[in-house]
């Protein structure tokens, strides 16, 4: 079975602390960021699929490894390491 299957989808009390600890407005705005960047990392990593670009494949991934652990987002960030 799939180690990441075992990870929860979306860690909802991580995300409750950070909204908490930052505020309603900052957590916004991260939030914006982090969709961002994962449009950005996901497009390059289909560019970067696309050209059998291993190096390239392995820094998109690593990206939004990043973008999911630091959003609360535990079986993305598993499936992307």
């Amino acid at each position: 079975m799939d180690k990441c299957a075992f990870e929860p989808v979306i860690d909802e009390a991580g995300l409750q602390s950070m909204r908490q600890t930052i505020g309603l407005d900052a957590f916004m705005e991260v939030m914006f960021e982090s969709l961002a960047d994962i449009r950005k990392s996901s497009a390059r990593l289909a560019v970067a699929a696309e050209q059998a670009d291993p190096g390239g494949v392995r820094r998109a991934a690593h990206m939004l490894t990043g973008v999911f652990s630091q959003f609360g987002c535990p079986q993305a960030a598993c499936v992307t390491r």
